[in-house]
């Protein structure tokens, strides 16, 4: 193999984290806890795509073309804010753990009657065992490993606040007591949504909404002026 063959199939974070659906943090954090393999270079981590690949078949994780023509022609990309609108904003008062959670959100959350509740259900759990959702100060945003497909016509974002913070092995070791699920019908908006939402979460005024149970007509309205200026 040449030198540039070699080059071509070594690529940073970023390239990595679009490959296999996750966030760049993420991908960071299963590095340094040793489940994911890749290398350090002059203190910037590099990943061989014959290893990533290998990886993500051991994991039932798809492997993503993000620059793919078959996705570019089969989907468009939606805004935060409507998905928000669909899938609504909620309050769980029940002292529950991680898992207790998920069900009952999955149980909750409006979804078009065709979804199979348990097996998504099934599938967020798996996505969990892998690594962990919790993206730190409070808050998760738990997805399947894999979109749904076109069984779901519109990506849904349900809001959920829990009177009792919830252990969720965080990024930060904090309990949650806000959690976004994210369900998309395939990788491209996915990937665009939950980079949106990961813009979101460090906005400060947005999670004051959510905590003080904010409407989700107020809720969408702010979001929808974020994503404008986002433009």
């Amino acid at each position: 193999m040449g030198p540039n063959a070699k080059i071509k199939n070594q690529f940073g974070c970023a390239k990595a984290a679009q490959h296999l659906g996750v966030s760049t943090q993420v991908l960071e954090r299963w590095y340094r806890n040793g489940s994911l393999p890749g290398k350090q270079k002059n203190g910037v981590l590099q990943f061989n795509k014959k290893e990533l690949q290998t990886w993500a078949d051991k994991n039932n994780f798809s492997w993503i073309e993000p620059n793919s023509q078959s996705q570019a022609n089969n989907c468009s990309i939606d805004l935060l804010s409507k998905a928000i609108e669909r899938g609504g904003t909620h309050h769980c008062a029940k002292n529950v753990d991680a898992k207790a959670a998920l069900k009952y959100i999955v149980n909750h959350t409006e979804m078009p009657e065709d979804i199979n509740r348990g097996k998504l259900l099934k599938k967020i759990l798996e996505r969990e065992k892998v690594a962990s959702t919790g993206f730190g100060n409070g808050i998760a945003i738990p997805h399947p490993r894999k979109p749904i497909g076109s069984i779901l016509p519109a990506p849904i974002i349900s809001i959920w606040t829990f009177e009792e913070a919830i252990p969720f092995n965080a990024i930060d070791g904090e309990p949650v007591s806000i959690i976004l699920l994210l369900l998309s019908s395939n990788t491209k908006i996915h990937l665009h949504l939950l980079s949106k939402l990961g813009m979101l979460i460090k906005e400060e005024h947005i999670i004051k909404m959510i905590n003080k149970k904010r409407t989700v007509d107020h809720i969408v309205e702010y979001v929808d002026g974020l994503e404008k200026k986002w433009l």
